[in-house]
C-alpha cells in the first residue's frame, strides 16, 4: 500500500503549502532538464542506439523532448492529486513574526551559514499554524533543517520517507509493533526471496548497453528502511529499501580505443573484455510474509515486487566482497 492507496482508506488530508508545490514544480522542470540531457547524450555517444527499434528519441528535438518528460511527469502528479484529498495552503494569515524571530535567533530551518532558509521557514509556519486546531500533521522530509524546526512541536511529525510514515501509522496498535520487532529480529526468510528476486531481474552494463551479465550471486542484503503497513489474518504487508551487494560475470566491448566510422557507421578496433565485477545496488520493494501458528510467528515471503524492474551495472573496480 503506497501513499495515495494509504489516504484514499483513511480520508487522510494531503496537505499542499505553495512553497513545497512551487518547489516540486522547480524540481520537475530541472529533472526533465536533466532526464532529457542523458537521453541525447547517450544517443551522441554511441549513434547505432538509432538502430534499437524502442528507443524513439533520435528523431525530436531536446525542447520537445523537455517538453513531452514534463507532459508525463505533471500527468502523473495531477493524477495523485485527484485521488486525495488535498488541502492547499497559501500565504492569507501567514504570520510574519514567527518566522523573523526565527531569522533572529537563526532556529531551525535557519543554520548558521545557511540563512536563506525563508521558503522552508515559510512552509514550517504554515503547518504551525495549521496543527494549532490540535490537528497531528505528518511531515515528509529529508531536510534536516525542517525535521528540526518540526522537533519542539507537538502536532508536527517529521518523517524521512513515505515508507516510515505508512509503517509509523501503524505503530500505534500494539500487535503491530510486536510483529515489527519479530520480523526484525530475524530476516533471513526476506532475505532470500530479495536475493531471489535481485538475481532474476534484467541487468545492463552502463559502459556498453550491449554487454551481457550473467551468474549474478548477492552477497548480502542491508536494509535502510522497513515497515509494515498493513496486518491480515494471514498474514501482514512488508515495504522495504535495501542495498544488495552482489558480484556478477560481465562481457562488454572496450571503446576506449575504438575507432568509429561515420561512413560504416560502426567500430572498428573494438576489443571485447571478460571479468568478474562486484557492485552494489538499492532496491525498494513490497511483500506478503505469511504468518504461522499461533501467536503471530513470522514464515515465508510471498509475492515479492522489486519496483526497479532492471539494474545498471558499473565495470569499474570495486573492492572485492568477502
Amino acid at each position: 500500500m503506497g501513499l495515495r492507496e494509504y489516504c484514499t482508506r483513511t480520508g487522510s488530508v494531503v496537505l499542499l503549502p505553495e512553497p513545497i508545490e512551487r518547489e516540486i514544480h522547480r524540481h520537475i522542470h530541472s529533472f526533465c532538464e536533466e532526464a532529457a540531457n542523458s537521453l541525447l547524450d547517450a544517443q551522441r555517444k554511441l549513434p547505432s542506439i538509432r538502430q534499437i527499434p524502442e528507443w524513439k528519441f533520435w528523431s525530436v528535438g531536446r525542447e520537445r523532448l523537455v517538453y513531452r518528460l514534463r507532459e508525463v511527469a505533471f500527468a502523473d502528479l495531477h493524477s495523485f492529486l485527484k485521488d486525495v484529498h488535498v488541502e492547499r495552503l497559501g500565504y492569507d494569515g501567514l504570520r510574519i513574526q514567527p518566522i523573523m524571530d526565527a531569522y533572529d535567533k537563526c532556529a531551525p530551518p535557519f543554520a548558521p551559514g545557511s540563512r536563506k532558509e525563508f521558503p522552508d521557514a515559510i512552509f514550517v509556519q504554515m503547518l504551525k499554524d495549521y496543527s494549532a486546531l490540535d490537528l497531528p500533521v505528518a511531515v515528509l522530509t529529508l531536510d534536516r533543517g525542517i525535521t528540526n524546526a518540526c522537533e519542539p512541536h507537538f502536532h508536527l511529525h517529521a518523517f524521512g520517507s513515505i515508507a516510515e510514515f505508512l509503517s509509523a501509522s501503524n505503530e500505534q496498535d500494539s500487535a503491530m509493533y510486536e510483529l515489527k520487532q519479530s520480523l526484525e529480529g530475524d530476516l533471513t526468510n526476506l532475505d532470500e526471496a530479495i536475493a531471489q528476486a535481485f538475481e532474476n531481474s534484467p541487468f545492463s552494463i552502463r559502459e556498453d548497453w550491449d554487454g551481457d551479465v550473467g551468474a549474478v550471486r548477492v552477497k548480502e542484503v542491508t536494509y535502510d528502511e522497513l515497515g509494515i503497513v498493513s496486518i491480515g489474518q494471514k498474514d501482514c504487508t512488508v515495504i522495504f529499501q535495501a542495498k544488495v551487494a552482489y558480484k556478477a560475470k560481465v562481457r562488454y566491448s572496450d571503446y576506449s580505443g575504438a575507432i568509429y566510422d561515420r561512413e560504416d557507421e560502426r567500430y572498428y578496433n573494438l576489443s571485447e573484455i571478460e571479468s568478474q565485477v562486484y557492485h552494489e545496488n538499492v532496491v525498494n520493494g513490497i511483500c506478503k510474509w505469511e504468518f504461522e501458528g499461533k501467536p503471530r510467528q513470522l514464515g515465508s515471503v510471498r509475492d515479492l515486487e522489486l519496483d526497479q524492474s532492471g539494474f545498471w551495472l558499473s565495470v569499474a573496480p570495486m573492492i572485492e566482497l568477502d
